[in-house]
């Protein structure tokens, strides 16, 4: 069964994972590299059609290019805090 339509919300423990049919499906972030990989996964199921006919997403690249330098940003004060 292929789930259609997410949408995320930030909770304290995590993220929630919200589908059309209003199951959520939660599941705990523990690293930047999750987080990454999650938001990746849901702009693929929420945009199919930024994917390319080669099954490359260069919008979803783009994202994942501008959330590493927040994250390296972020990682940066903290190391200098």
């Amino acid at each position: 069964m292929r789930t259609i339509g997410m949408h995320m919300t930030r909770r304290r423990q995590g993220y929630s994972t919200q589908t059309r049919s209003g199951a959520p499906e939660s599941h705990q972030i523990r690293s930047y590299a999750e987080l990454q990989k999650q938001l990746h996964n849901d702009l693929l199921v929420q945009h199919p059609e930024w994917i390319d006919s080669d099954g490359s997403c260069p919008t979803c690249d783009e994202y994942d290019r501008r959330l590493a330098q927040i994250i390296s940003m972020f990682e940066a004060a903290h190391q200098h805090a």
